[in-house]
């Protein structure tokens, strides 16, 4: 085997394959489909916590109290999410890129076909909802948004995580904030998902069909049980303990005298 052979017949080192995923699309849709899940699971974890909010005042701040509680699980979540969001963010922004230098001129008439419209913005739904997160974060985890909100406590001396959703919720732009960005995120999902099962190999004449109606009805599923917790708590449907803590003490009072 001569010089040349023995060269071409070299196998590839891992530094090499990397470097070939990194630069090519495949790979940054596969870093997008795997980290897109990963986040997709944070996103119904998150909202079945948040969703306790109609429990009343005690699970939603036994909930709270509980995350406060075990600072290993809560900052393992924590830091893994933030994992997947950077992951997530920088291999949209490769492909986005990679695509763009493979076509540097535009289509003097593009053709569509069968994408749906929100499917052509998906980098750009996916930047407007991650301004809303760093809003949301700032709101009820960091505290720096409302922080008279932030500081309430329950009867018990826990974080009141109910008081601070109740009030949050109380101001309608914020309201309208979170609904707008729970549409977006619909719209992410609803391609994001069944865009990552075809990512992942799973596509086909059967598959492909059945993973959009499923990306589709759960995309619809989560956008609603966000929707609801703001538009609920702005509508009164959930009565605040402290008004009716307030009236059985004035009641006790005149009862007294």
């Amino acid at each position: 085997m001569n010089a040349a052979a023995a060269k071409t017949a070299r196998p590839a080192s891992p530094g090499s394959f990397l470097g070939r995923a990194i630069t090519s699309s495949t790979g940054m849709k596969l870093v997008m489909a795997i980290t897109g899940l990963g986040l997709l699971g944070f996103v119904i974890a998150h909202v079945i916590g948040n969703l306790q909010v109609f429990l009343g005042y005690e699970g939603i701040n036994a909930y709270g109290a509980f995350l406060k509680g075990s600072p290993g699980l809560l900052w393992t979540l924590r830091l893994g999410t933030l994992a997947l969001f950077v992951l997530h963010i920088w291999a949209g922004v490769r492909l986005s890129r990679l695509n763009h230098a493979a076509r540097p001129h535009a289509y003097v008439k593009k053709k569509y076909r069968a994408a749906s419209w929100y499917s052509r913005y998906m980098l750009v739904s996916g930047t407007i909802v991650l301004v809303f997160l760093v809003f949301h974060l700032l709101h009820f985890t960091v505290g720096t948004v409302f922080p008279d909100h932030f500081a309430l406590r329950d009867p018990s001396g826990r974080h009141d995580v109910f008081a601070m959703m109740l009030e949050g919720f109380a101001i309608p732009w914020v309201v309208v904030f979170y609904v707008v960005a729970m549409v977006l995120l619909f719209f992410h999902l609803g391609h994001g998902i069944w865009s990552a099962t075809q990512s992942l190999g799973i596509w086909g004449g059967r598959w492909t069909p059945a993973m959009m109606k499923v990306g589709l009805a759960l995309a619809v599923i989560l956008a609603i049980a966000y929707s609801i917790i703001p538009l609920g708590l702005f509508a009164g449907l959930v009565p605040d303990y402290r008004s009716e803590k307030a009236a059985s003490e004035q009641q006790l009072q005149q009862q007294q005298n």
